[in-house]
């Protein structure tokens, strides 16, 4: 495939936007979308200077046809992704630049498992990997993810009903239970890595609304920090691995990796998709304290539409000793459903 000449004109079309703010301890930048779905709420760094410090091209070469990078949608000290289109097709694609070789070939690894088990639609995964430039091309999701629509919801100051919410809790279920399935524990469970796949004109502004009742489809994605039992080398015991907010007890006083973790961590994202805030807050040393000795806080208090049944699933779903949790991402799906009936 014979390179093409870059565009003319400067490096990304998106206007500067404020700087999105992003710490270490769970919260993450937000990409916006406008009318032609195009992010438009970019980090301020320069694309250029964010390009040389991944050490690669604006234009990269996908394995049908090249793929220009536009603006830069996080950045943080394990990679960067860029929101990049086709030149030929203009296709939209996510392209993520690994720091670390360990994270990718544990992303490219662990996404080759969940291949070999078959497409399922509540998987997000990538299209092709880029060896020789540790770089992953995704498709885009117009809807972002699901911490976005929680903090659209915020500023809308709207809360979801359990069936308003029926499909994003069922989504995220499955999802879980198809990654354990394949015997595969995630250990960064957040709302942030759950995208939302939609159907919606190109000319429609994404409103919390239209995310609700537009066919969303919730996707699980960012395995790099993922364990299988094939790749247990990359291990290292007693290390706390994931994102402070949603840690599980257990893996804050050096556990196995576990699948029961992730359901703690589901747990955390359900109580915040109601409530719009996390269970605990604080530092990062009192996050993990809260989540190793106080109980969860009453969601009933928060949103009305909370009955005390499902502050129950909340709570079951991260109590502190794995056998009294939920023991399987399905079982916790089925007693939500049981509580909609």
């Amino acid at each position: 495939m014979k390179k093409p000449t870059p565009p003319k004109g400067p490096s990304s079309p998106i206007p500067p936007a404020e700087a999105t703010p992003i710490t270490r301890i769970g919260e993450d930048s937000i990409t916006r979308v406008n009318s032609h779905s195009m992010p438009t709420k970019m980090l301020v760094v320069p694309l250029e200077e964010n390009l040389r410090k991944s050490n690669i091209d604006r234009l990269i070469e996908g394995e049908n046809e090249f793929y220009d990078i536009l603006g830069t949608i996080e950045d943080n000290d394990r990679g960067i992704v860029f929101y990049a289109q086709g030149l030929e097709t203009a296709k939209e694609v996510v392209i993520k630049k690994f720091f670390e070789a360990e994270l990718f070939e544990r992303e490219k690894n662990i996404q080759n498992i969940l291949k070999s088990q078959g497409d399922y639609k509540h998987i997000l995964l990538a299209d092709e990997f880029l060896d020789d430039q540790s770089v992953a091309i995704t498709a885009y999701m117009k809807g972002g993810d699901l911490r976005q629509l929680e903090r659209k919801l915020q500023k809308a100051k709207i809360f979801l009903d359990p069936y308003q919410a029926q499909s994003f809790v069922s989504g995220a279920c499955k999802a879980l239970q198809y990654l354990h399935g394949c015997k595969i524990v995630h250990r960064d469970i957040k709302s942030k890595n759950m995208a939302l796949d939609i159907t919606i004109p190109d000319s429609t502004i994404i409103a919390p609304e239209k995310l609700l009742s537009a066919g969303t489809t919730l996707k699980l994605f960012d395995y790099e920090l993922g364990w299988h039992n094939d790749f247990a080398h990359y291990h290292v015991p007693g290390q706390i691995v994931g994102t402070p907010y949603y840690t599980a007890p257990e893996v804050i006083l050096g556990a196995s990796p576990d699948p029961r973790s992730d359901i703690y961590s589901l747990g955390v994202v359900l109580y915040q998709l109601f409530t719009g805030s996390y269970p605990f807050n604080g530092d990062q040393t009192n996050i993990m304290q809260q989540h190793l000795n106080a109980s969860i806080p009453d969601a009933t208090r928060i949103n009305l539409a909370v009955t005390k049944d499902l502050q129950k699933i909340f709570e079951k779903a991260m109590e502190k000793d794995p056998e009294k949790r939920y023991q399987s991402a399905a079982e916790l799906g089925k007693e939500y459903l049981q509580h909609l009936r």
